[in-house]
């Protein structure tokens, strides 16, 4: 049966370099995050219309299409929760994933500089939905609460606390390929669902 929790997953899944190293270790099983609880997930779609240049003596100006927007995906409410030291773990290695995946690779020792941040897959709800949708993270928002308890955890052989209840605001912006859109898309195939069959994350 087919995962159909909320997802943010490197494309590269376990193998990801980024998933090597000990603060992002307990994301490799998934090869990213999987939220624990379910996300208030808002999408959103434009159409951009304009109005007919100099058009006179007219009490209804003509529209003209100019462009859709890109899609955008808000999640509020990601919630966290510390109960077991497992999951106060996973919520710090979540916390540092979304810290990693908003930063290009930079510096004279990266061998990777001038990369931009990687692009990722966000799932939700079964395939019909939301299905390897490829998107950029725009916006990551997190909020150290005052109002809980914290604990204790040790990562990386760092002392640090982490709140018993935490939550994410992350807005995502879809990245479709150029070519994929170019030579793979229509409206029709879009409509009728075939695009989503063929799991390319159109949405």
């Amino acid at each position: 049966m087919a995962d159909r929790r909320a997802s943010i997953l490197l494309k590269r899944g376990a193998r990801d370099p980024l998933l090597q190293g000990p603060l992002l270790a307990p994301l490799q099983k998934f090869g990213g995050v999987v939220f624990p609880y379910s996300p208030q997930v808002t999408y959103s779609t434009k159409a951009t219309w304009q109005g007919f240049p100099n058009l006179t003596h007219t009490n209804y100006q003509p529209q003209i299409y100019a462009r859709t927007e890109n899609p955008t995906i808000a999640l509020n409410n990601c919630t966290f929760t510390a109960t077991t030291l497992e999951d106060a773990t996973y919520m710090f290695s979540a916390m540092h994933f979304f810290k990693t995946v908003t930063k290009m690779s930079f510096g004279v020792k990266d061998p990777n500089r001038g990369s931009p941040p990687p692009v990722l897959n966000f799932s939700a709800y079964g395939d019909a939905m939301f299905r390897d949708v490829p998107v950029v993270i725009t916006d990551f928002t997190v909020v150290y609460p005052n109002d809980v308890d914290y604990v204790n955890i040790e990562v990386n052989g760092s002392k640090i606390n982490v709140p018993i209840k935490m939550d994410f605001t992350i807005q995502l912006a879809i990245n479709m390929p150029i070519n994929d859109v170019k030579n793979n898309f229509t409206l029709t195939d879009f409509a009728n669902g075939n695009l989503i069959k063929q799991k390319k994350g159109y949405v």
